[in-house]
């Protein structure tokens, strides 16, 4: 093997993770090859509700939640949806969902996620240059509304951890959320505005910018569909596509929802799980000026260049299952009741999988059982947000320089452990 050869890093996902991942290891050195069956950017990096929360870290299980999974099984439009044929396979990923909702797992799993969402816009500004970075991504802030005077306990706890953390919100009644969005409907009673929150106008052309400085820093992108990961006895591993075999002295993973499929040959597995979501892309009368969380919704709706994203719901059913339409239709519904004096019409639906961890902290770093075999995987809900201090801590991590964060929080052995 040559020096070159030795120094090339092979990474399977061209994601909004791996491309990220991709750009700070040639920036460390190294030569890099991406490999994806689909279109770099594509899945759930493409369909995203687009919002670069900054100031947002709550995992997805927290205290008190459990007791609202009834109630929105029971609601057809509501924001969670399990397909009863799929139960006996989620069910261990759902018991360790539940006990990543305990006070002391939700604040570890909380301070991890601060580490990098945190980061966000300073990375991306540093990723994409001045110029590119206020094309793309605009820093409005976000906001969060109910339409109940009720404050559930996972509320209660996410502000305590606000006030941990240092975060700056602010509290809002409805009439204030209005002189900030005034489309809102009059049943918003409350919110939080967070002003240093941000968005991308558009989730693919970010990409797609973040691609092309890969290639024009000598990246090669390969798009072949990675069938089977083989180690080879050096350390490496053999990647098997359906038109060629690739020997990558150091792999990463970043593959997502479809991770544990690749990894299952060399026995790695994760307790991830595909959380389905969809959008649609609204042709609307209006655009609220920032994005718009509705969390009883579990709807998104941001203002993007090529109309009014509305993203969200949870659904588990795995990765292969027919897609749902009727969950993209309910998004519209649920719009319509947020902004209902304003005409919106679907003009395009999608679905994608979310890779998700019980405790939605992603593992970044390296895997037992090949020796340079590395994950970016299980960033849930905070993939565009987490994917440039996710990149640059994993190519610190290959590169032995020392860590931006604590690596030891998004290890593989802490993924089981709750």
């Amino acid at each position: 093997m040559t020096a070159l050869e030795d120094q090339t890093v092979y990474i399977v996902g061209a994601g909004i993770v791996g491309i990220c991942s991709a750009i700070y290891l040639q920036n460390a050195g190294r030569r890099v090859i991406v490999i994806d069956g689909s279109q770099p950017g594509s899945g759930a990096s493409f369909g995203n509700g687009g919002m670069l929360s900054v100031d947002s870290f709550s995992p997805m299980a927290m205290p008190g939640m459990v007791r609202n999974v009834p109630k929105w099984l029971a609601d057809p439009l509501g924001p969670l949806a399990l397909r009863p044929s799929y139960l006996p396979k989620v069910a261990p990923w759902l018991l360790r969902w539940i006990a990543a909702s305990r006070m002391s797992v939700v604040r570890s799993s909380a301070q991890a996620l601060r580490s990098l969402n945190s980061q966000s816009m300073i990375l991306y500004r540093e990723l994409l240059g001045d110029v590119v970075f206020r094309d793309l991504i605009t820093a409005q802030g976000s906001l969060q509304v109910w339409e109940s005077e009720a404050v559930s306990k996972s509320q209660r706890v996410a502000a305590s951890l606000r006030a941990e953390f240092g975060v700056e919100a602010e509290n809002l009644t409805g009439d204030q959320c209005r002189d900030l969005v005034p489309e809102l409907s009059p049943n918003v009673l409350r919110g939080i505005y967070f002003p240093r929150n941000g968005h991308t106008t558009s989730p693919s052309q970010l990409i797609q910018a973040l691609v092309k400085r890969f290639h024009e820093s000598g990246g090669k992108i390969l798009q072949e569909r990675v069938l089977r990961i083989v180690p080879n006895g050096d350390g490496g591993a053999i990647l098997w596509t359906e038109i060629d075999n690739h020997v990558a002295k150091t792999l990463i993973v970043a593959a997502g929802a479809y991770a544990n499929e690749l990894l299952a040959p060399i026995n790695v597995s994760l307790p991830l799980e595909a959380e389905r979501g969809y959008h649609i892309n609204a042709i609307a009368s209006f655009a609220p000026r920032m994005p718009i969380l509705h969390p009883d919704f579990g709807i998104g709706v941001t203002p993007m260049s090529e109309g009014v994203r509305i993203a969200g719901t949870v659904e588990l059913s795995g990765v292969r299952s027919p897609a749902d339409e009727k969950r993209a239709d309910a998004l519209l519904l649920r719009a319509s009741s947020l902004f209902p004096a304003q005409e919106i019409l679907i003009g395009r639906r999608w679905v994608g999988s979310r890779p998700s961890l019980p405790r939605s902290v992603p593992v970044i770093g390296q895997l037992p059982g090949v020796g340079r075999l590395y994950a970016a995987v299980g960033h849930g809900h905070y993939g565009m947000m987490a994917a440039p201090a996710t990149g640059k801590l994993l190519a610190e991590i290959v590169t032995g320089q020392p860590p931006s964060v604590d690596p030891e929080q998004f290890s593989f052995q802490r993924a089981w452990q709750i």
